[in-house]
């Protein structure tokens, strides 16, 4: 933290920090920051990547500092009323001092309140951390997280590690997984431009192994997003047929663009609004082999790269989180095939947001758990997923 104060550039991260404190609500920050640095035209691409992890940083660290201050447990959301309050070079050099105090713990040095301890505690708990993946996801949570690809074909192998050898990229697999080592923008080379790799987390990479297509099924994932997923099935499983859906319609282009570019025929996007009424694709028949619901949720396994999501957890979002999760559930539920399997996933790491919820889908819909599990971190180098597939009833 002292570095970000002793820096030619330490003026404009103050006034772009002031910026930033001005806003009511904590805004999604990588957004944010985008729009904050088109406005400085001066900012050249390594002062907006200094100014980006500077704020970045604090924010990652800042929650434990405000209950320090206060000397009492904060909501998250109270926390940010707090520090925007504060004047922005007392408070930068307040959170450098912080954090070299050498009586904090594991939890304050992963730049998480008490407010998270009983949620921990059960993930421990129900993970079975032992003492080392417990320092080593905490320890993570202070840190950004690696850019993850995805070989669409082994073909490609050869080509990615040639024109990453040309780039002096410094990479690394695991097994299809491609970790970028170096900060580098992919974007507009062939490996992205020519669908030869995806971006998609490692984490997410493990929990789309997971679901089990097999052969010609019909494979729907209702809450698609960019299609990562989608993506990852089609390509891994080419004569099964692949339907998405998102209730933003224009995540739907661009899923069709992303499989156009990665030459896959058996993605279908199909139209849903989020409720209850979905027009069967006629080859579907009377419903889907699989239904992938990857529920909305607070994101807590992805605040290493959007740790503005800890500002705005309560215990009031996750009781709203839950409903919404079984609620899509209980839509969805009627599309599947008597004796079809559902997976259900979060990038959350809350139990009150995945065992609790699959709970609830045992005790009120005619569902039976086969497997829950957690995915990548603490174990891989990557976001935080949660797995749960389970079967419909005859």
């Amino acid at each position: 933290m002292h570095e970000l104060l002793q820096s030619p550039r330490t003026p404009h991260l103050l006034r772009i920090w002031t910026d930033l404190c001005r806003e009511k609500e904590m805004p999604q920050l990588d957004r944010w920051l985008v729009l904050r640095m088109k406005q400085d035209k001066r900012f050249g691409s390594k002062d907006r990547r200094w100014y980006s992890e500077g704020v970045f940083s604090a924010i990652r660290a800042a929650l434990p500092y405000m209950e320090h201050l206060e000397g009492r447990p904060l909501d998250p959301r109270e926390s940010w009323d707090i520090l925007r309050a504060i004047e922005p070079e007392t408070f930068f050099k307040g959170l450098a001092a912080y954090a070299e105090s050498p009586d904090r713990d594991d939890l304050t040095r992963g730049g998480l309140s008490s407010w998270f301890r009983p949620s921990l505690a059960r993930r421990i708990e129900l993970s079975h951390w032992d003492d080392g993946q417990t320092k080593d996801f905490l320890k993570a949570q202070n840190t950004r997280a690696p850019l993850w690809l995805r070989l669409n074909r082994p073909a490609h192998k050869a080509k990615i590690e040639k024109k990453l050898e040309e780039l002096q990229v410094a990479y690394s697999w695991r097994g299809e997984g491609l970790k970028i080592e170096t900060e580098k923008n992919l974007s507009q080379t062939p490996i992205l431009e020519e669908g030869w790799a995806e971006v998609q987390d490692y984490g997410s990479q493990i929990l789309g192994d997971k679901i089990p297509v097999s052969g010609a099924v019909t494979v729907w994932d209702c809450c698609a997003g960019g299609g990562g997923k989608s993506l990852q099935l089609a390509a891994k499983h080419p004569k099964a047929q692949i339907y998405s859906s998102d209730v933003r319609s224009y995540k739907s282009t661009e899923v069709s663009k992303r499989a156009l570019r990665a030459r896959l025929p058996n993605i279908t996007p199909i139209p849903w609004n989020g409720s209850a009424q979905l027009e069967l694709p006629r080859a579907v028949g009377k419903g889907f082999d699989i239904i992938v619901v990857d529920a909305p949720c607070s994101g807590s396994g992805t605040w290493r790269r959007s740790p503005d999501g800890r500002y705005r957890t309560t215990h009031q979002s996750l009781n709203d989180l839950q409903k919404l999760q079984l609620s899509i559930v209980e839509k969805v539920l009627p599309f599947l095939k008597p004796g079809g399997q559902l997976v259900y996933a979060t990038c959350s790491w809350f139990p009150e947001e995945n065992e609790d919820v699959t709970a609830l889908m045992r005790e009120t819909l005619n569902l039976t758990l086969e497997e829950e599990s957690i995915c990548g971190l603490p174990v891989e180098d990557s976001d935080t997923l949660f797995f749960s597939l389970m079967r419909k009833g005859r």
